[in-house]
């Protein structure tokens, strides 16, 4: 009889991560500075309350999945240019970096360049990409310094927010524009032609208060390569207080990016790329009671990406148009109401528009469209002082696979107030994008002759599904200044959506390949432990470590006629582990180092096995000046180390100094 995926040549990695708890859950004040010793209330002056889990404010301990928090103290201590370098923070989060500096986000592996199985949500607007899937970090209209937090529900969560939310859900929370006062301006300056500025300012007219901000930041990318950006930026977000009892929020947000790619082929000549993306978004809430509010809210988001260029290939000329518009309208309604002194809920209906245009893609200058309606609800039942019930369901139609149901079920376990057990089942899908759906790729002469079939979907792909089991701890130490999460989990993924060559499609130009043909066509179980660790050994030093450890086994379908499979095991990394240390020293010097380790693997697409790699970031930094006006200047140091490369063998990190100076008046 085989053994559980989770214990097969894990029993010596799993007992490491215990061993770890372990210790820091033992007495460490013998490490402080006897004059700079946290006290409790210090302590639990800082406990989490979470708002993504199930939509309603939960303390960590109380919500059904395991969570991780990136305040702003961690986001300002990285040091980080890009917003997904904060991810590698997060237990099992790995950052992936292609040429053209396409960056991907992904949790356990299992993953291209892409990254379609996470969904990411702004303020609660979901920045999915409708027509290719996964997110394009790189122009989305959001600077990395007006992040306030990042809340990331490690599991599966369509229960809460539908299709999509498959592998993980981040929700990036922006300050509100009272946290903002006053004028801030940002430089950033540094290696391979790294230039950033950013200008903010926030204030309040009566009860309208107010934030804006304009940026621009550019550089070369990664050393030869043809693959530099120029990135144009402006946010704005409004919030009106009618009275006590309704509020009026407004957001809307404009990036224009300009993108160096191609390698100066005949067949992929150097070009640029334009990319504009805007979105607007409108949200209104209203307090019916301590125990009872309602919000309605619309978002619209629209992309368009131009890269149209002539491939010289022998002595033909081809035409190749990789533009694409996308074009979402969402409108929201959520209700949370408390029935009962043990009993909250909160329920919502949902419909939203998709709509795409990609002539190179869909062979035709048509939109295709996707409607989608939901309806869900979560309940939070205290049905036992020690004992704490989250369930919820969502039903979703959509027009590409009809109707799916993503139920959730989670039991807690007070042992004491601060040490819970958490025991939860959750099933979620992943709808297949447009590019997916609809892809009728033909390659063409300049004067439109049709030449042959590049990739194909027949329209009838079935949503890929996943079944999570999860045994979770939370534990928090307050005399030792420590928090501590663990999560064994145990994944069943079936009807992944695949890229596989078929013959029935012949490369008629060159005879040596076949069309690819999007079809159901993987399957996976994933298994493994993750640890997260907050320490605070003394009020001025903090530390965060997490682990993960996860084996995957399964397959996926890579040709058709014959039918041919690949091991999906590499796809995932055994281990991803990060420690962050921060410090702050006298005179207001403050100084923070991570370091980041990711076992080998081989994503989907990239070909090229990464043999695992380790590096280190530091930052220096010391704040100037007091009252209205006040200045910071820090010096950040990436990728210490040896050299390495996370996805693409082309894309090589080296080491990467920064300057930064931040001004507020």
């Amino acid at each position: 009889m085989n053994r559980p995926l989770l214990l097969r040549n894990g029993k010596a990695v799993l007992a490491r991560y215990f061993v770890l708890g372990f210790l820091f859950s033992l007495p460490i004040s013998v490490l402080a500075d006897r004059n700079d010793v946290l006290t409790e209330d210090d302590y639990l002056g800082d406990v989490p309350v979470v708002l993504s889990a199930t939509r309603l404010k939960q303390p960590r301990s109380d919500a059904p999945a395991a969570i991780t928090v990136i305040d702003r103290k961690m986001i300002e201590a990285s040091g980080a240019i890009e917003i997904p370098d904060l991810f590698r923070l997060v237990p099992g989060f790995q950052v992936l970096r292609d040429e053209d500096q396409r960056i991907a986000v992904t949790y356990h592996g299992f993953s291209d360049n892409l990254a379609r199985r996470l969904q990411v949500l702004i303020d609660g607007r979901s920045v999915y990409s409708p027509f290719l899937g996964g997110v394009d970090w790189v122009n989305l209209p959001i600077a990395i310094e007006d992040i306030e937090r990042i809340e990331v529900i490690r599991g599966p969560s369509s229960a809460t927010y539908g299709s999509n939310a498959f592998l993980a859900v981040v929700n990036i929370i922006t300050r509100h524009p009272l946290e903002s006062k006053g004028n801030t301006l940002v430089t950033t300056t540094g290696d391979l032609g790294t230039r950033k500025v950013l200008y903010r300012q926030g204030g309040a007219a009566g009860k309208f208060a107010y934030r804006f901000s304009v940026g621009y930041r550019e550089d070369e990318g990664i050393l030869n390569l043809h693959d530099g950006k120029e990135i144009n930026l402006l946010t704005f977000r409004g919030e009106h207080q009618f009275d006590a009892k309704n509020t009026l929020d407004i957001q809307f947000g404009v990036n224009n990016g300009d993108q160096q790619t191609g390698d100066g082929s005949q067949s992929n000549p150097f070009r640029g790329t334009k990319t504009k993306t805007n979105f607007q978004q409108v949200l209104w809430r209203h307090i019916v009671s301590n125990d009872e509010e309602f919000t309605i809210q619309f978002y619209r988001n629209y992309t368009d990406l131009k890269d149209e260029y002539i491939a010289t290939i022998g002595f033909l000329n081809l035409l190749n148009i990789e533009s694409y518009t996308t074009e979402r309208f969402n409108l929201e309604f959520v209700h949370k109401l408390k029935p009962s002194r043990n009993l909250r809920l909160v329920w919502g209906a949902e419909t939203r528009l998709d709509r795409n245009r990609a002539e190179g893609w869909f062979n035709t200058k048509k939109y295709r469209s996707n409607n989608t309606k939901r309806l869900f609800a979560n309940a939070e039942w205290s049905f036992h002082p020690k004992w704490i019930m989250n369930a919820g369901a969502m039903v979703e139609d959509n027009t590409y696979t009809g109707t799916n149901l993503s139920p959730r079920v989670a039991l807690n376990f007070k042992v004491t107030p601060r040490h819970t057990f958490r025991f939860a089942v959750s099933r979620a899908y992943r709808i297949p994008g447009a590019f997916e759906e609809r892809v009728n790729a033909v390659l063409k002469l300049v004067d439109g002759t049709p030449l042959d079939i590049l990739a194909l979907a027949d329209g009838n792909a079935r949503p890929e599904e996943i079944t999570e089991t999860e045994i979770g701890y939370s534990g928090e130490f307050p005399k030792q200044n420590t928090r501590v999460d663990f999560k064994l989990f145990y994944s069943r993924i079936k009807d992944v959506i695949v890229p596989a060559t078929d013959n029935a499609f012949p490369d008629l130009l060159f005879g040596d390949g076949q069309a690819a043909v999007f079809i159901n066509g993987g399957s996976a179980r994933i298994g493994g432990a993750e640890i997260e660790i907050q320490w605070k050994p003394t009020r001025k030093t903090r530390i965060h470590v997490t682990a993960s450890y996860a084996r995957n086994r399964g397959d996926a379908l890579t040709d058709i006629n014959p039918v041919a499979v690949i091991p999906t095991d590499r796809s995932t990394p055994v281990l991803t582990q990060s420690v962050m240390i921060m410090h702050e020293f006298p005179r207001r010097w403050h100084a923070s180092v991570a370091w980041y380790k990711v076992s080998k693997v081989t994503y989907f697409g990239a070909g090229d096995d990464t043999g695992g790699y380790h590096t280190a970031d530091w930052r220096i930094a010391k704040k100037l000046g007091r009252g209205k006006t006040r200045a910071e200047i820090a010096l950040t140091g990436r990728n210490i180390g040896k050299e390495y490369f996370d996805y693409n063998k082309n894309y090589i990190f080296k080491k990467q100094f920064y300057l930064t100076l931040k001004l507020n008046f």
